[in-house]
Formats: structure tokens, C-alpha cells, sequence
């Protein structure tokens, strides 16, 4: 190999003594094929050098990112090996609301099918208009007693169970089937998908169930008149006594099947359960068709509610003797006492909620103390409480103005029953201030 081509790349490597590198470099300064030569291999070591680096700073990055992906992996890893174990109580839980959800849809709609198919019904001016009337009571009941009660139901149930008198029995009971069917519209427009299959399976129930035959109208007789008075005014035991009586000798079909059902509501309040079971079991097969026979098995609810507030309250007896009472506990007192119709320890229970403490209880306390005041007949107690619920909220506000208008009618203050119906009560629920306002309360005018 001419020149110093061998010696030229040991130098550029760096692998030559001191003085074979002088040589090499005097000779490469004046030879230009041994200079170009030697700027070849530098220019050659330059690149390798440059890609070197590179592959060393992707190698930094590959390493870099590994680290961040195995980190991730594992803070994922640890975050799901904390989550198993609570992801099938997540799925339970949701099965769960979701069959809570389809359970008071069932009941919910249920009773709305109720109130459709008795505003379509006849109604007695006799005796069937005041046991749709007990129901009604006993549905308001029911609703005051639920954990969040709706106030649009309470409103309209309200209004069905407060019209005033001053109308011909016939408006009155047109009246009433107007604003039941609006509860029932209320009702259904809360679940619209399912308005469809419910149609079907009442029209095919109305189509296979068997024609009942016409109960033929009749005058109560004096034992029934006694009956109902005792009924009236709270006396248990002499309303049963004459209730039994009348169902053994009843003047008429329509007198027996009203003496039967108002027998089971006495003995539920009496705590009979069983006989008022009993009952409740015989009304819609004995007397299909009837007013009566439709509201025994929603009747059957509420004497399963009343029982069961019973069990309750024993377990709140226990925590007052503890002294570990709370909220909830005079809550439950007071709604048990109110199913039973014990309206002064009832309002006594919701007073010590009221003063005592703060909360949700609180605020249904006062909707169920206004309804005692109202029971009780002392409607200025019913319109200062009312009064306070514009504090709350919308809804409570609006059934609030419901509540002073129709304790404002009681007493027979027409004016300010009118004034007490806001804009918002006429927006909220137009049909009973249809009722209330273009019925009842309509200004005397002179010309």
C-alpha cells in the first residue's frame, strides 16, 4: 500500500507512539492523497460518533418511557387489586336500586290504575262517595308517611278530601272524580314508557275479567247511619259492634258490601289484622265491579304499613329508655299515632321533632303537624304552619298555599282562601285550582 495509508488510519485512531504520529502527520501535511485520505477517516469517525450518540439518547428514551409505562401499570394494578373485592358489592347495590326502583314503580302505577278506573266507575251519593272518601284518607296517610312524600299527590289528595260543602252532592263527586283522574295522569306521566303496556294489560283485565252484576242502590238503614256516626267520631268498638251487626242483616247489597269494607278498616285500627285481612280478601270477590271491591286490596297496604310502624315503635320505646332517642325516632312515634288517628300524640311527636332538631324529619314533621291541625279542626295552628313552608322550598311552598286556601275555607274566610292560591299553585296543579278556585271560591259579584 503506497504512502502511509496504514499508519494514516492508526493515527486517526489514536494508536500510534509519539514520533510514528510526527512522522505520519509531516508526511500527510504534504502529500494531498494521504491528506484527503486522513479527512475521509475523520469524517467517517465523525458519523459514527454522531450516530452513536443517537442511539445512546433512544436508548435513555426507550428506558424512560418502560419505567413510566411499569409505573402506570402498577399504580393501576394496586388500584384495582383495592377495587375487586368491592366491585361485586357495587354491581349488588345496583341490582339492587334498580329492583327498588321497578318495586315503587309497580306500586306507584298500581295505584294510579286504581284512581283511573274509579273516576271512570259510578259513585254512590250514599255510601260509596264516604268509603272512596276513607280511602282517600287513609292513601294521604300513607303518602305523609313516606320517606320523601310527593307533594303534588299530597296537594291533589288534599284538595279530594277538603271540598268544601257549600255544592250540590253531584258537583261535588264530579269534582272528585276530576281531580283523582288528574293524580292518575300525574302518576303516569311520571313513568310515559310504560303507559302503553299498562293500556294493554287493562284492557285485556277488563276484557277476560267476569261481568259483576248491578248492585241495586238502596237508603242505608238506621243501624248503618248509627254505624257510620261511631265511625265518625272515632268509636271503635260501638262502630264494630254495629258494623258486624249490619253485615249479618243487612237492609241491602249496597248497605253490605259498604258495612263489610268500613268492618275492616275498624278492625285494622283496632289492630284485629287478621279479621281485617279477612275482609279485605272477601270484598272483590264477593262484590267485583264495586268502588269497594277496587279499594280493598290498596286498603290491605296501608293495614301492612300500620303494622309495621307498630314493630317500629317498640324498637324507638327501647332508645327512649336508653336516652338515645333522635329525630327519627319521635318521627316514627308521631307517624305511627297518626295511622292509628291519635292526632294529640302525633302532634305532640312532630312538635318535639320540629323544636328539637334539624333535618329532613323536620321538614316532613311540619307537613304531617299542619295535616293534625287540619284533622283536629284548628286551622289557625294549620295556617301559621303552612305559612312557614315559604321558607323551604317550591314545592313546599306551593302545598302550603293549598294548605292556608283550604283551612282559610274552613273558615269560611272565601276571600283569603282565594288570595292564598298563587301563581305558582295555578301553575303546579291547575286541576285542583280549577276546582278550588272557579268551584268553590268564586267571587259574589252585584250588578
Amino acid at each position: 500500500m503506497a504512502c502511509f495509508e496504514d499508519q494514516i488510519l492508526e493515527y486517526a485512531t489514536g494508536n500510534l507512539s509519539e514520533q510514528e504520529a510526527d512522522r505520519v502527520r509531516g508526511h500527510i501535511k504534504y502529500c494531498p492523497k494521504c491528506h484527503s485520505y486522513y479527512l475521509g477517516l475523520l469524517k467517517i469517525e465523525a458519523d459514527l460518533i454522531a450516530w452513536n450518540v443517537r442511539d445512546s439518547f433512544g436508548d435513555d428514551f426507550d428506558k424512560e418511557l418502560i419505567v413510566a409505562c411499569e409505573e402506570r401499570l402498577e399504580a393501576k394494578e394496586f388500584i384495582h387489586d383495592i377495587l375487586k373485592p368491592l366491585l361485586k358489592y357495587f354491581y349488588l347495590a345496583l341490582g339492587i336500586l334498580a329492583f327498588c326502583a321497578l318495586y315503587r314503580y309497580t306500586l306507584f302505577n298500581e295505584t294510579a290504575a286504581v284512581f283511573s278506573r274509579i273516576g271512570s266507575s259510578r259513585i254512590s251519593l250514599e255510601t260509596e262517595a264516604k268509603d272512596l272518601e276513607l280511602y282517600l284518607e287513609q292513601r294521604l296517610i300513607g303518602e305523609l308517611g313516606e320517606e320523601n312524600p310527593n307533594l303534588c299527590t299530597l296537594a291533589t289528595l288534599e284538595m279530594a278530601l277538603n271540598l268544601p260543602s257549600g255544592e250540590p252532592a253531584e258537583q261535588r263527586i264530579a269534582d272528585l272524580k276530576y281531580l283523582l283522574n288528574e293524580t292518575a295522569d300525574a302518576a303516569r306521566k311520571r313513568f310515559f314508557l310504560f303507559n302503553a303496556l299498562d293500556g294493554a294489560f287493562l284492557a285485556a283485565e277488563d276484557m277476560f275479567k267476569p261481568k259483576a252484576a248491578a248492585v241495586p242502590a238502596g237508603k242505608p238503614g238506621k243501624q248503618f247511619l248509627l254505624a257510620a256516626e261511631a265511625l265518625e267520631n272515632k268509636e271503635w268498638d260501638k262502630a264494630a259492634e254495629l258494623f258486624k251487626a249490619v253485615t249479618i242483616n243487612p237492609s241491602s247489597a249496597e248497605e253490605a258490601k259498604s258495612a263489610t269494607f268500613r268492618l275492616a278498616f275498624v278492625l285494622d285500627i283496632t289492630g284485629d289484622y287478621a279479621g281485617a285481612d279477612r275482609l279485605y280478601a272477601l270484598l272483590p270477590d264477593k262484590y267485583q265491579g264495586s268502588v269497594e271491591g277496587l279499594l280493598a286490596p290498596e286498603m290491605r297496604k296501608f293495614a301492612q304499613a300500620r303494622r309495621r310502624y307498630s314493630e317500629l315503635v317498640e324498637i324507638e320505646a327501647a332508645r327512649i329508655k336508653k336516652r338515645k332517642e333522635n329525630a327519627a325516632t319521635y318521627y316514627i312515634i308521631g307517624n305511627e299515632r297518626m295511622l292509628h288517628f291519635d292526632l294529640d300524640a302525633a302532634a305532640d311527636a312532630y312538635t318535639r321533632v320540629i323544636l328539637k332538631f334539624y333535618g329532613k324529619n323536620k321538614r316532613h314533621s311540619k307537613i304531617n303537624l299542619a295535616w293534625c291541625f287540619m284533622r283536629k279542626g284548628d286551622y289557625k295552628s294549620a295556617i301559621d304552619l303552612y305559612g312557614s313552608f315559604r321558607l323551604i322550598n317550591l314545592d313546599h311552598r306551593i302545598y302550603g298555599d293549598f294548605g292556608k286556601s283550604l283551612a282559610y275555607a274552613r273558615l269560611g274566610d272565601t276571600d283569603r282562601a282565594t288570595a292564598a292560591l298563587s301563581w305558582e299553585a295555578k301553575r303546579e296543579f291547575p286541576g285542583a285550582y280549577k276546582v278550588l278556585a272557579e268551584n268553590y271560591f268564586r267571587p259574589q259579584r252585584s250588578y
